[in-house]
């Protein structure tokens, strides 16, 4: 479970991440995986999380593996297991930091 989000509900903050690779969610849409997500100032968040694929992520389609800046809204959800967890959700002003 992603806690470290619990305080950061329902406001927009600034987050980095490796865009590591593409994939669907459960009802078609497409999704991306990042890996080692952290906040603002370099706290960690997780290791990895899947967000949806918006027009603002277009710029990373040809850059995976590059390091993305974004704001996001964290927001809680329930899995498929019916389970409790935080999400990032609604990104926004993603720039490409690094491109591995």
């Amino acid at each position: 479970m992603r806690d470290l989000l619990a305080p950061l509900v329902g406001h927009r903050h600034q987050f980095r991440a490796v865009a590591a690779r593409l994939g669907d969610d459960e009802c078609g849409q497409l999704t991306l995986l990042l890996r080692d997500v952290t906040w603002t100032g370099g706290a960690w968040v997780d290791a990895h999380l899947w967000v949806p694929f918006g027009e603002d992520l277009a710029c990373v389609r040809m850059h995976l593996g590059a390091r993305i800046a974004f704001t996001a809204e964290a927001r809680p959800y329930r899995r498929k297991d019916g389970s409790a967890d935080f999400t990032l959700d609604r990104l926004g002003d993603v720039r490409l930091q690094r491109i591995s």
